[in-house]
């Protein structure tokens, strides 16, 4: 059995995402202060090592991956819930802000995708596409 080597942050209320052979652990919070520092874990060496930080301090924050890119989703920052996105280019190292939510959150669950989503796009544009409402 093979022991994961530790962090350098040990922290609550953070998100985690694979993004391409990688696990990200993302935010949270380090006693009762957010964090904005994103942290890479490297399976083939047993590493962690930092990633540029965030552009916004976030604990409880929801994160996914998709379309090449990792996401935080909402969270806290340590005054108030946020309704911010941002996006990680996991190639060119940087976080950018994307649209905000409409709803202020913390603790989201976020699921990333694997198709194109200017085809999910499309087939929500088509004439054929339908919601099917239970009741």
């Amino acid at each position: 059995m093979r022991i994961m080597s530790l962090m350098y942050n040990i922290s609550i209320g953070v998100g985690v995402a694979v993004g391409g052979e990688y696990l990200f652990a993302i935010g949270g919070f380090d006693d009762s202060s957010p964090l904005d520092s994103v942290e890479k874990y490297d399976p083939r060496t047993n590493q962690w090592t930092y990633v540029a930080n965030m552009t916004t301090c976030r604990g409880g924050v929801g994160a996914g991956a998709m379309g090449g890119r990792l996401w935080a989703v909402g969270g806290h920052n340590g005054e108030q819930y946020l309704n911010s996105v941002e996006s990680y280019n996991l190639l060119a190292d940087r976080w950018e802000e994307s649209a905000p939510m409409h709803v202020f959150r913390a603790g989201s669950g976020v699921v990333g995708s694997f198709c194109d989503v200017e085809a999910l796009r499309n087939v929500h544009d088509s004439p054929n596409y339908r919601v099917k409402e239970e009741v």
